[in-house]
Formats: C-alpha cells, sequence, structure tokens
C-alpha cells in the first residue's frame, strides 16, 4: 500500500513539474464539450473498496467554465466483485475567464452500486477535487486531478451474517482529456 502511495504522488510530481502553461486561445471556443478521466481510488473507510475508476461526461464549455453537464462511471473494486456506478452532474472552472493551471472539480449525484453476493445498493455520491492542466490547445486539454469522494453505502446480510459497511470515503487521483 505504501508502494502504490509512493508511486502515486511521484508520479503525480512529475507531471505536475512537466506541466505546460494553457495557451490563451485555448479557452476562447465554447460549446459542446465531452471528456474521459481514468484513474484509481483508495479506500479511506476501511471497507476494502480501494478501485480502479473510468469516469466519461459531455456537457457546456466557456471562457469561465472548463464543463458543465453529465457524466459517468465504473469504479471496480479490487481484490472483490463491488462495483459502484455514479452518475452525476459535473462542473469544473478555474474561477477566472484567463487561463489557469489549476481547476476545481465537483461531481454530485446518485451511485448504482453492486456489492459482492448479488447485493445491490444505491446512493448518494459526490466528488470534489482540484485539477492541473497538463497541456492545452484549441482542440483539447489534458489533466491530473486529486480528489476526495464520497459514497453512500449501508450495512447488508449474507446467510444470516451482517456485512457491516461504512459510507464509502476514498482520495483519487485522475489523469484524463476535454475535447
Amino acid at each position: 500500500m505504501k508502494r502504490l502511495i509512493i508511486t502515486t504522488a511521484f508520479i503525480f510530481i512529475a507531471l505536475s513539474l512537466l506541466a505546460k502553461q494553457p495557451k490563451s486561445d485555448s479557452y476562447n471556443n465554447r460549446g459542446f464539450a465531452w471528456g474521459i478521466d481514468i484513474g484509481s481510488s483508495i479506500d479511506i473507510s476501511s471497507n476494502g473498496m480501494s478501485s480502479i475508476d473510468a469516469d466519461a461526461f459531455f456537457g457546456y464549455k466557456n471562457k469561465f467554465i472548463n464543463i458543465i453537464g453529465i457524466g459517468a462511471a465504473v469504479h471496480q473494486s479490487l481484490g472483490n466483485n463491488n462495483t459502484l456506478i455514479p452518475v452525476y452532474l459535473i462542473f469544473r472552472t478555474n474561477f477566472r475567464t484567463r487561463p489557469s493551471l489549476c481547476f476545481f472539480d465537483l461531481r454530485g449525484g446518485y451511485s448504482f452500486n453492486s456489492l459482492e453476493s448479488k447485493q445491490t445498493q444505491d446512493g448518494l455520491f459526490g466528488s470534489v477535487g482540484i485539477g492541473f492542466n497538463l497541456y492545452s490547445s484549441s482542440k483539447f486539454n489534458s489533466h491530473i486531478i486529486l480528489s476526495y469522494n464520497y459514497s453512500d453505502l449501508k450495512s447488508y446480510t449474507i446467510d444470516d451474517k451482517v456485512r457491516n459497511l461504512k459510507d464509502l470515503q476514498s482520495m483519487s487521483i485522475r489523469i484524463g482529456i476535454r475535447f
């Protein structure tokens, strides 16, 4: 686990040092936008649900708003058969009309969860993070995001045994691209 955290931190620092400042024309376009993020989440709530994550989203962009729209993700837990499928609203901005290296990423919605032994649950999903632009052009933008994630989980019973789950809280790192 320590090796994963150290490796993730090293990659993040290396990518931050290599980050290219966005060009001024990269934020002049507005209209339809879409993108994808891939990454990993580390469970900090002791549920054993660290995961590999894939997100896709689409919406509207302009000078102030990097994207506002809807998205969906698949968070597949490592080491067990738990899968979370959040569907969310996404809002991403740097709070400026000029280019910026950093941005704010907010996601909120509902998660459809498939847990071990064919148990299903659903509940609220939320994510708040800070992102760093790696490269920007008039056609696309690549980025890395560090975020805190929350998913509503409840305890359940399997064969007369109670599986105590706490709400899932995790820290994630994602790398992505937006067109």
